[in-house]
């Protein structure tokens, strides 16, 4: 399988290429000192799985420190165990829980969010035992993936404005693809 990422499929807007390469560039510094926490949620996602895992290894390499945190539950295509039997150079952890409720994708009304807001709430959990320097949330399914030069860039843009407004002020970044 080919690792496929936002750049293979979106043209990239030339006016703004050397401002994005410089902030890549300074995030990229700032991560090779700095320790990140990835958590998200994986449900079903068994097929996904393996690039999934591809992508937070090349991601790791950008850090000083690098850990995982999986949040799953009711999986029944094995999804908790390619991430239990991945074995990479950092730390990965898995919440794995049987809990017996219906898997609802195509939901968006209270029957799904409810108990998606308690799951991240899990992630937010182990965020905040952590002592990492950035954390980096991310639903575990992405099958367009996300850009590491991108997330570099999101790093130099939030300690420019921490820079300008105090680390108080400015303390997280969204983005939603």
């Amino acid at each position: 399988m080919k690792v496929v990422t936002p750049a293979d499929v979106i043209e990239f807007d030339t006016e703004f290429a050397q401002d994005y390469h410089d902030a890549a560039i300074s995030g990229i510094q700032i991560a090779s000192e700095s320790k990140c926490l990835v958590v998200g949620l994986a449900r079903e996602i068994a097929p996904v799985v393996p690039l999934t895992i591809e992508r937070l290894e090349q991601l790791s390499k950008f850090f000083a420190d690098f850990s995982v945190h999986v949040v799953e539950n009711d999986s029944t295509d094995g999804t908790p165990d390619l991430f239990k039997e991945w074995k990479p150079g950092f730390d990965v952890t898995v919440d794995s829980r049987k809990l017996d409720r219906p898997h609802l994708p195509s939901l968006r009304d209270a029957d799904r969010t409810r108990p998606l807001a308690e799951y991240r709430q899990k992630c937010v959990d182990h965020a905040k035992e952590s002592d990492s320097d950035y954390v980096i949330v991310m639903d575990y399914d992405a099958w367009g993936g996300f850009l590491n030069e991108g997330i570099m860039t999101s790093i130099h843009y939030l300690e420019d404005q921490r820079s300008m407004f105090g680390e108080s002020e400015f303390f997280g970044m969204a983005s939603v693809g």
